[in-house]
């Protein structure tokens, strides 16, 4: 199985505090035995100050409340400029066992990482973060 989705709304943010990336999707694996590879690429950069680009994974299985798989910090390509023509991009992977035949969600969140600044996602017209969840099956 492979479930992919994309997502190009803007934002903004100066906060060490995650908030949404607006990417999330889900997996019901086959197997208890099966993991999920997770690739996501995020269209993310530094806005201004002295700061980079922090995501965090956040899954959940079944009913189980969520938990973070795992956080990244990265300087996201350049700076922004003015006119927000620029972007960087922050591509990571990750390799989740659930250990379950229950639904996974998958979340994703972003911060500033530093003593000050701002970051932000997909910031010029037609820029598109994306997430895969891809089944491996044991």
């Amino acid at each position: 199985q492979v479930v992919w989705v994309e997502d190009g709304t803007y934002a903004n943010s100066s906060s060490s505090v995650m908030a949404s990336a607006n990417l999330g999707t889900s997996l019901t694996p086959s197997a208890t035995s099966s993991k999920i590879l997770i690739i996501i690429d995020c269209k993310a950069m530094k806005a201004s100050g002295n700061t980079g680009v922090q995501l965090q994974l956040t899954g959940k299985i079944g009913a189980a409340g969520e938990s973070v798989l795992r956080q990244f910090t990265s300087e996201a390509g350049q700076t922004d400029g003015t006119i927000r023509n620029d972007f960087g991009g922050v591509c990571f992977t990750y390799l989740w066992s659930p250990s379950s035949t229950d639904e996974c969600v998958v979340t994703t969140g972003y911060a500033r990482y530093g003593a000050s600044g701002a970051v932000r996602m997909n910031t010029s017209a037609n820029t598109y973060s994306s997430l895969v969840l891809m089944e491996v099956l044991a």
